[in-house]
């Protein structure tokens, strides 16, 4: 189940973003937040696979929000909206915050559904890259354990073999 975070300090925007969106995915679940704040508690309960916060909010911006949320939501596709083109906005969102997509405001929906279900495309391939690389690791870790074992019965048994060569010798 993806569940979705909207946070935006307009009650109409998350509204209508989730009317809008629910029409094309009745699977996603919505939880909307009008206080940054609040949305950062429920963030330490709630499993979110997307967030999506509007950048000018009181009393934290949407970019702090964002860096918050990695706290406690690390793989979550982050996307920020913001009614203002500013290009310091997007570039402390990229840097800082980990954001999949900034989008201006007014919000066109299908871009919004767009850049959320790529990235949980995203998520998905980063998500099953970390298991395999965990695989990966506990599997050379094995071969390390078995390749020693391997090595000091060999190395045992030319030690026997070796000492049993030099007792005939004495005799």
């Amino acid at each position: 189940m993806t569940c979705i975070m909207l946070v935006d300090d307009d009650e109409q925007v998350t509204s209508a973003l989730i009317r809008i969106m629910r029409k094309k995915h009745k699977d996603w679940t919505f939880h909307a937040f009008n206080d940054p704040t609040e949305a950062l508690s429920a963030l330490k309960t709630g499993d979110y696979q997307v967030i999506v916060s509007d950048y000018c909010m009181n009393p934290i911006n949407g970019v702090v929000f964002l860096i918050d949320s990695k706290v406690f939501q690390r793989d979550a596709i982050r996307i920020i909206l913001s009614a203002q083109s500013q290009l310091q906005c997007a570039i402390d969102a990229i840097n800082n915050a980990d954001i999949f997509r900034y989008i201006e405001k007014p919000v066109k929906a299908s871009l919004l559904i767009d850049a959320i279900e790529e990235g949980l495309q995203l998520r998905a391939v980063t998500l099953e890259n970390e298991e395999l690389a965990c695989l990966v690791r506990r599997q050379r870790k094995e071969l390390q354990r078995t390749k020693k074992f391997i090595d000091d019965y060999i190395g045992t048994n030319t030690q026997i073999k070796l000492s049993s060569l030099t007792d005939k010798d004495k005799n």
